[in-house]
């Protein structure tokens, strides 16, 4: 059966296949690269591409888009927040499931959207930090070295490990339940040890945290649908 896919071509100089954790496909290639060459790619992954998507749940429905408007729904540790805009400039307020937003034009969604990753940037920036090194000290014990931490909004990864960057995490976790965050910071920690996602990784991973898949699933399941 034909794999269906979304085609996006760049500057890029190479082939990039994604699965996001709504089950999209997308494929990333090269502006000139002949279509057939794609076909050839794609074709060379279904095995791949299978067992991604059978690890992912399965989902009913399609996930609701995020709406950047006076009123609407977000989520911080997994934890519903009713967004209040106003007009104007100043600090961000969360106050009993209510976070008020000043923003220079709260008719204008790209402008709401900025103001409000902003403060999940804040928000991630300190409760990540301080969660890292909580969850350090068994690596630490293995011979491990703390890595440096940097925020990023990714589309595709929850998180990822260099050993020359240190560790990303996506500031779209700071939206998760903090069980959920811990599952992705003790992943890519394993990663210090296991580069691949092979039995050793699994067998670590397993033995920091056993119930990881239980964890990863739920955090998959509510990514599709906030």
């Amino acid at each position: 059966m034909p794999i269906d896919y979304r085609l996006v071509r760049s500057r890029r100089r190479s082939l990039e296949l994604r699965i996001y954790p709504d089950r999209r496909i997308e494929v990333r290639a090269p502006l000139r690269c002949p279509q057939r060459d794609i076909d050839v790619f794609v074709r060379s992954r279904e095995t791949w591409i299978e067992k991604k998507l059978q690890a992912l749940p399965v989902f009913q429905g399609t996930p609701a888009a995020l709406r950047y408007v006076d009123g609407s729904t977000h989520y911080l540790f997994g934890e519903a927040v009713t967004l209040s805009l106003r007009a104007g400039r100043g600090k961000a307020l969360l106050d009993n499931g209510v976070l008020y937003l000043a923003v220079t034009d709260p008719e204008d969604a790209a402008s709401v959207e900025r103001a409000l990753y902003r403060w999940y940037r804040e928000q991630a920036q300190a409760d990540f930090v301080a969660r890292l090194h909580r969850l350090f000290p068994p690596f630490a014990a293995r011979g491990h070295r703390l890595p440096a931490l940097t925020l990023r909004r990714m589309r595709s990864r929850w998180g990822s490990l260099s050993s020359r960057s240190g560790m990303s995490l996506n500031i779209e976790l700071v939206r998760h339940h903090p069980d959920h965050i811990d599952y992705v910071v003790v992943h890519e920690l394993c990663h210090l040890e296991h580069m691949d996602h092979g039995d050793g990784f699994k067998a670590l991973l397993t033995h920091l945290m056993p119930d990881w898949r239980e964890r990863r699933q739920a955090l998959n399941h509510n990514a599709a649908r906030w």
